[in-house]
């Protein structure tokens, strides 16, 4: 044997001992030599070579130990919160949707949200299917460092957050009547009427008769929709106050802005007395409202009337009607500030009362999701989101030409607050969304331009 061949191979046996070091085996066995190759054991190193050694050496030959393999990293792909991403103004008990991009593969992500700029993390949900949206319930934690976490459930290390702040609000009610200056006749059936901002129900509903220092119910079980029929308790008053409080929530609450009083009224019912609507009452289109009068003796019947122009044209609401005192009436589609109703008696329409002069708006109808700017792909599922102050059906279209045309997405969509959409396999920078009440579709709102890609 050469001693350049003899070189090679003692190279060859260091490589393999310095490998089993790498791989932490504390035990070198050199007791049984390869099947496939021997090396003699030298007890010195042989001189060095005359002639200049290979300048390759070849192991392809060489076995090493098999180690356990490593499989390959899984994709995770960046993730980018998409909504509520800075600027927003939600609104404890709404619905609203929150939206993510992702890149790569995978299956899940974890939700949180902070309410101190991200100092400290609340879970929303552990688990969630990585589809890019979210419906959330707006939680009652208010504050104005709110953020939103999104982090693959697989990669604590690939996440993303709001890019800035948005608000958590609490939610608002406002009591419009009985508001301070009113006479409730004992006996006698009267509206308690209210706004609101949020979405909770039932409520709780109370009268003061001192100012508010104590308070006595009325009712642990009303429907969050603006108005109640209350009969007036024989509890003479003149500092008597409504609060109207969401029944799981105590700090929610509205309460009369002034003193209202319960008593008699200054002058006897002739022939009849509107009691509802009265002088500067805002009332919406869509929403129902109590109207109440002061029955006289001797009425049997009564024909309902309103007018949208101070009583120069009237318009039947109902013919007939028995003189109970109130009647429920779902404001029709007709905004105006000159607004009355009259009362008269169905077979003399000589004997007649009318109202105060009120004010009727349009309903509140208004896109929150998609927003200016959004960029949405197709295939893949958003939410739609709206406010509503009327319960009808809407109807949901879409464009993708800045509203030249629409096409229709939804035809009769459930006043939910949103709706699950899933994009379709199109493109365009000038997209839009329409809704539209179903039963009066001059009520409507449009989104800004959005992106689909």
């Amino acid at each position: 044997m050469n001693r350049p061949e003899t070189f090679a191979r003692t190279i060859c046996v260091l490589l393999v001992f310095l490998f089993l070091l790498a791989c932490d085996l504390n035990t070198l066995a050199l007791s049984s030599p390869s099947p496939t190759a021997t090396f003699p054991l030298a007890t010195s190193m042989p001189p060095a070579p005359t002639t200049a050694p290979p300048t390759a050496v070849s192991v392809a030959t060489l076995t090493f130990p098999t180690a356990t393999q490593i499989p390959p990293a899984q994709s995770r792909g960046p993730i980018t919160v998409v909504s509520p991403n800075g600027g927003e103004k939600w609104i404890v008990g709404e619905v609203r949707p929150i939206h993510w991009n992702w890149d790569g593969k995978f299956s899940s992500v974890r939700l949180e949200y902070s309410t101190d700029g991200g100092a400290t993390w609340r879970t929303i949900s552990a688990t969630v299917t990585n589809d890019g949206a979210f419906v959330w319930t707006v939680p009652n934690t208010p504050s104005p460092s709110a953020k939103i976490k999104i982090t693959n459930t697989a990669d604590p290390n690939a996440f993303d957050l709001s890019d800035a702040d948005f608000a958590i609000v609490p939610p608002t009610i406002t009591i419009t009547r009985p508001n301070g200056g009113e006479t409730y006749v004992p006996g006698e059936s009267r509206p308690i009427h209210w706004n609101w901002t949020g979405k909770f129900s039932p409520l709780r509903i109370e009268y003061s008769s001192d100012s508010g220092a104590t308070w006595r119910t009325i009712s642990t079980n009303v429907l969050n929709d603006g108005a109640l029929l209350w009969e007036v308790p024989n509890t003479l008053s003149s500092a008597a106050k409504i609060k109207i409080t969401d029944a799981a929530n105590p700090n929610t609450f509205g309460v009369s802005n002034a003193n209202f009083a319960i008593g008699t009224r200054a002058t006897a019912p002739n022939p009849v007395t509107v009691t509802s609507p009265m002088s500067g009452d805002t009332w919406i289109v869509g929403r129902d409202y109590y109207l109440t009068w002061a029955p006289a003796q001797g009425i049997k019947d009564l024909k309902l009337e309103y007018s949208a122009n101070g009583g120069a044209i009237w318009n039947m609401i109902v013919p007939h009607l028995s003189n109970s005192g109130y009647f429920k009436w779902k404001i029709p589609n007709v905004a105006c500030s000159n607004c009355k109703v009259k009362v008269s008696d169905a077979a003399n329409p000589s004997t007649f009362r009318e109202s105060d002069l009120f004010t009727i708006i349009p309903q509140t109808l208004t896109l929150t999701s998609p927003r200016s700017g959004d960029l949405w792909y197709a295939g893949r599922s958003y939410l739609i989101t709206w406010n509503s102050s009327d319960p009808s059906q809407l109807k949901i279209e879409y464009s993708i030409n800045d509203g030249v045309t629409w096409n229709l997405l939804f035809p009769a969509s459930t006043n939910s607050g949103y709706h699950t959409w899933t994009v379709p396999n199109t493109t365009c920078t000038k997209c839009k969304v329409r809704i539209s009440n179903n039963a009066n579709p001059t009520v409507f709102d449009v989104s800004n331009a959005f992106e689909i890609r």
